[in-house]
């Protein structure tokens, strides 16, 4: 019936559209996740501004995982 095709082309629609954000959100966080492994490389392990980039890094990287569930 047209509704259940509506909805079919309306649920793939946002899967792709879920799938573009995700894939956009996954650049600018890699972009977070380089910047804060370079930091953690450059600073003294024991010093407060390297635990603060291992915040970044781990914030970063719950963010993946959490748009890898909008990526499904």
């Amino acid at each position: 019936s047209n509704v259940k095709r509506e909805e079919a082309t309306a649920d793939a629609n946002l899967s792709l559209y879920l799938r573009s954000l995700s894939h956009d959100f996954n650049n600018l966080l890699a972009a977070i996740l380089g910047n804060a492994a370079l930091l953690t490389s450059l600073l003294p392990e024991d010093s407060e501004a390297a635990r603060t980039a291992a915040l970044i890094e781990r914030a970063a990287q719950r963010g993946a995982e959490l748009s890898a569930h909008l990526a499904r």
